[in-house]
């Protein structure tokens, strides 16, 4: 999966810079005259509530909304895959394990905290009941609240019961507070950074070692390339970085009627000077970007993404690039010189599709705006030469892949706008394993052409497709509709996709070992999935239409219209 994402982000760099190419050398172009897209504040999305009271007194909570109605939904959503496990079936064996749910009082929620420490953990909450329960045969200690709720506590030093008696004021606002899901977890990321982040960094360099010598254990001929654990400390870096950056977070399960909906919320830390370097990147005003997704083609994946500020997000990427490339010295210089002048850009509006064909090749397709389209002309060509020489060739070479692209483009006319055609190769190298080779040469067949157009105000660009039926959208784009994910989130996404898992597993089930006997439905809704960050917080949205789910799960897809309850 790390190799197919590197393998999907070089794809994306090389047409970037090809773009930059192209539009470094523009030529008298014919073609109809555009208007430039209308981009506007968009109003911000009402990001869920935080309920963590953030005191250090509730370090992560478990809450689930009225359980006996969620066992309900519960049960109507695996009916079709587990018809023995209904509701009460459930109930019964919750109440096997000490939790008397049956006596649950309607409308109430119920609530799980846990004190976690190195090697133990001690466990409290409430439960909806307004009369007393003796659960000791359990081990747990409990006791009323005032105005209703029963306390509880639960190890095996009486702790956990002290611990819910001192956070019994938070407990009770948490479990007070609306919800729309049927479950929520929350952690305050902060009060437990310190007790688990140290061990974190300790472990990690000794953990990514046991991957590498197992991956190398398991194919003695062709062990894991050498930057490869560049790239696991870099992500154990870059995630731990994030994590000593995050206030707290919380994840949200809902049981539609059609979907299974998953969110989360994080929270950056906030300081006196500013913020730190997440909450500034999460505070940009959201825009409302223009619909570009209806200038693709319905792939398997269509997206589209907006950058607030080039330059920012290069400062991030630097960051991320420079654990990778820290054995070549002066190479994030290098790159820094050769990537110079793209905070000019503003912010990029980007639409997307990728596709892999039966045989797994890779299909690309781009559309994309700046605030500045005068400036991306600007960027200076070595942008193309940067994937043949310097430190980013010589990480990818580190990684057994040998990459190249033609720096004197091919040129034709389509209707009055110069389309430039450059020839991208990549081959395993010498000492790729077996399954990277066959990944590459599925995905890259040969030289594969890049074409690059500039059509107006946007910037078209396509790899192993020609780039007319992406200008004859642009051109004409009357009666097509934007991506199911833009037209389902509210405007002001920092991203949107549309992912039709069932078709792109179809389409690379040939290149992943044992992957080729599994039987996979003909088809399925894709997944929705969206992104905003906005107020120093980041908000993540998936959708997994209910029809998708029993499609992968073997069942018929028509099941999926005799089941079902909205929530309550």
């Amino acid at each position: 999966m790390r190799r197919f994402m590197l393998l999907t982000m070089l794809a994306g760099l090389i047409l970037l810079a090809a773009a930059c190419e192209q539009a470094t050398a523009p030529k008298t172009s014919t073609g109809p005259k555009l208007p430039a897209p209308e981009i506007v504040k968009a109003t911000p999305v009402p990001i869920p509530v935080t309920t963590i009271p953030g005191d250090g007194k509730v370090p992560v909570y478990l809450k689930i909304r009225e359980p006996l109605k969620t066992l309900e939904r519960v049960s109507e959503w695996t009916s079709s895959t587990m018809p023995m496990m209904t509701a009460s079936t459930m109930a019964q064996q919750i109440e096997m394990m000490g939790i008397p749910i049956s006596r649950f009082t309607p409308g109430g929620n119920m609530l799980v905290a846990v004190w976690p420490q190195m090697g133990s953990a001690q466990f409290g909450g409430i439960l909806p009941l307004n009369e007393p329960a003796d659960l000791s045969r359990f081990g747990v200690q409990t006791e009323m609240i005032p105005g209703g709720g029963l306390l509880f506590g639960m190890d095996t030093a009486g702790q956990g019961m002290k611990q819910a008696q001192t956070a019994r004021e938070d407990l009770v606002k948490i479990e007070k507070a609306p919800i729309d899901s049927d479950f929520e977890l929350g952690a305050d990321v902060q009060l437990l950074w310190p007790v688990f982040g140290p061990l974190a960094r300790l472990a990690a360099p000794s953990f990514i070692n046991g991957i590498m010598a197992g991956q190398q254990m398991g194919d003695q001929a062709s062990p894991m390339p050498p930057n490869m654990k560049a790239v696991l400390m870099t992500e154990a870096a870059a995630v731990m970085d994030f994590l000593n950056q995050v206030r707290d977070a919380t994840f949200r399960v809902k049981l539609d009627k059609d979907a299974l909906e998953l969110s989360a919320v994080v929270s950056a830390i906030k300081t006196p000077d500013g913020g730190t370097t997440l909450s500034k990147f999460l505070s940009a005003e959201p825009v409302a970007a223009p619909e570009l997704t209806r200038f693709v083609s319905r792939n398997q994946i269509v997206g589209q993404s907006t950058v607030r500020d080039m330059g920012k997000m290069m400062e991030i990427m630097f960051g991320y690039m420079a654990n990778m490339v820290q054995d070549q010295p002066g190479a994030i210089d290098e790159l820094r010189r050769q990537f110079a002048g793209i905070e000019k850009i503003g912010a990029m509006h980007t639409a997307f599709g990728m596709s892999m064909s039966p045989n797994a090749a890779m299909r690309l397709e781009y559309v994309m705006v700046a605030d500045h389209p005068d400036e991306l002309m600007k960027l200076v060509h070595e942008k193309i030469a940067a994937i043949n020489s310097g430190p980013l060739h010589e990480f990818y070479v580190g990684l057994d892949m040998d990459v190249h692209i033609t720096t004197q483009p091919l040129t034709r006319q389509y209707k009055g706008y110069t389309i430039e055609k450059y020839l991208f190769r990549m081959a395993p190298g010498p000492n790729a394993r077996k399954i990277d080779r066959q990944m590459m040469a599925a995905m890259f067949p040969g030289e594969v052409p890049c074409e690059i157009a500039q059509v107006g105000p946007y910037t078209v660009a396509t790899m192993s497709q020609p780039a007319d039926g992406t200008i004859d959208r642009v051109l004409s784009p009357e009666g097509r509709s934007p991506a199911r994910s833009v037209l389902t989130f509210p405007s002001g996404a920092v991203f949107t996709f549309d992912y039709d898992l069932v078709s792109y597993l179809r389409a690379v089930q040939s290149t992943i070992p044992g992957m080729e006997k599994v039987r996979l439905p003909a088809s399925a809704p894709a997944v929705l999935i969206a992104g905003y960050h906005q107020q120093g917080k980041a908000y993540y949205v998936l959708q997994i239409p209910r029809k998708t789910i029993i499609a992968m799960s073997g069942l018929s897809p028509e099941a999926a219209e005799t089941t079902g309850t909205t929530n309550q």
